[in-house]
C-alpha cells in the first residue's frame, strides 16, 4: 500500500466504527478549530457496517486539505487481538509525520474551537511537558450534559500520583495532546493488553515529564453509548470476576520494575486497591475489609454514591 504523508505540525487521530449517528459531530468539531498551526485529521474506519464510510467520503470531498481517510475492508481491531495500541502503531503510524498527536474517537467530539491552539501553544513553550490535557464533559447519546469529569477551572500540573491513584477522574482521552514520539515509540511495558491504552500512555507520560491540565471544558465524551466498550454492561456472575485486575496488576508490576521503582509507593497503593476491588466484585466483603480496610471502605462508599446518583 502506498502511503501519502502530508508534513504538518498537528495530527488528529480519529478511530471510528459504526458511528453514523455521531461522526458528523466529531468531524464538524475538527473543522471548527481556529488555529495558526497546520492541522491534519486522520479518520480510520474499521470496516463499519453502517453509513460511516459514506459520511467520511462526504467530508473527504468537502475538505480534502484537512482529512486523510482510511477505509478498512476487514476489522483491524479484532485482527490485532483487540489491541488499540497495535492498531495505532501498525496501521495508522505510517500515515503520521506530524510533530504532535491528538486523539478523539468518532462518537466523541470537541466543544471548543480554541482547543488545538491552546494546547499547542503550551506544548511549544514548555518542553518539560510530556502531555497536555483539559477537562471533559460527559454527555449521553443525545448530547445532553451529564457532568464534568474533573470540574476544576484551575490550570495545574499532574504527576504520577494523580495518574496512578486518581486515574479516570482527572482527564479523558479526548483531551490528549502529546508529541508523536511519546505516542508511538513506547517501551513494551507500556503497550500490554492488561491496562487500557489511554492509561498506559498517561503512565508513560508521567514517567518522563509532567502532564499539564487546562481547567477548561474542551471535549465531550458519550458515556452511555452502547456501541462503545465502556457503554456495555458487565453481566458476569461474581464468580466469573475472580481474575479481574490480575493482568492489570501484572502490567503495573512490570512498569514499576521498568521505572526502577522510582514511584514504588504509588504503584503498591494502586495494586492494593485493585486487589481489594477484585475481592469486592466476588462479593467477598469481609475478606476485603480485613485485608484492605482503607481501600475496601472507599470502594464500598463510592459504589453507594454511584447507586444513589442513579436513583435521583
Amino acid at each position: 500500500m502506498e502511503v501519502f504523508i502530508i508534513d504538518a505540525s498537528i495530527c488528529v487521530i480519529c478511530i471510528t466504527y459504526n458511528h453514523e449517528k455521531f461522526l458528523r459531530k466529531a468531524l464538524d468539531s475538527f473543522v471548527a478549530q481556529k488555529t495558526s498551526y497546520p492541522l491534519r485529521v486522520i479518520v480510520h474506519d474499521d470496516a463499519s457496517s453502517d453509513s460511516t464510510p459514506e459520511i467520511m467520503r462526504e467530508y473527504e470531498k468537502k475538505y480534502p486539505e484537512l482529512f486523510t481517510m482510511i477505509y478498512e475492508k476487514e476489522n483491524q481491531f479484532l485482527k490485532l487481538n483487540k489491541s488499540i495500541y497495535r492498531l495505532y502503531n501498525e496501521v495508522i503510524a505510517p500515515y503520521v509525520n506530524e510533530k504532535y498527536v491528538v486523539l478523539c474517537e468518532g462518537d466523541d467530539y470537541w466543544c471548543d474551537a480554541d482547543k488545538i491552539q491552546l494546547q499547542a501553544d503550551y506544548m511549544e513553550n514548555n518542553f518539560d511537558c510530556a502531555m497536555c490535557v483539559h477537562d471533559t464533559m460527559f454527555v449521553n447519546v443525545n448530547g445532553e450534559k451529564i457532568r464534568r469529569l474533573n470540574g476544576s477551572n484551575q490550570d495545574t500540573d499532574f504527576s504520577m500520583k494523580e495518574v496512578l491513584l486518581d486515574w479516570g477522574r482527572g482527564f479523558h482521552t479526548t483531551s490528549f495532546f502529546c508529541r508523536k514520539e511519546l505516542f508511538f515509540n513506547r517501551p513494551d511495558e507500556f503497550t500490554n493488553l492488561g491496562l487500557t491504552d489511554d492509561w498506559q500512555l498517561s503512565i508513560y507520560a508521567a514517567s518522563v515529564g509532567k502532564i499539564h491540565y487546562i481547567g477548561r471544558v474542551m471535549s465531550c465524551f458519550r458515556k452511555e453509548n452502547p456501541e462503545s466498550i465502556t457503554g456495555k454492561k458487565d453481566n458476569r456472575k461474581p464468580s466469573e470476576k475472580k481474575d479481574d485486575g490480575k493482568l492489570i496488576i501484572e502490567n503495573l508490576t512490570a512498569i514499576n520494575e521498568y521505572t526502577h521503582k522510582k514511584f514504588n509507593n504509588l504503584f503498591q497503593k494502586r495494586i492494593r486497591s485493585l486487589k481489594s476491588l477484585a475481592l469486592l466484585r466476588q462479593h467477598k466483603f469481609i475478606q476485603a475489609l480485613v485485608k484492605y480496610p482503607l481501600f475496601s471502605s472507599k470502594h464500598i462508599a463510592a459504589d453507594i454514591l454511584r447507586k444513589l446518583g442513579r436513583m435521583y
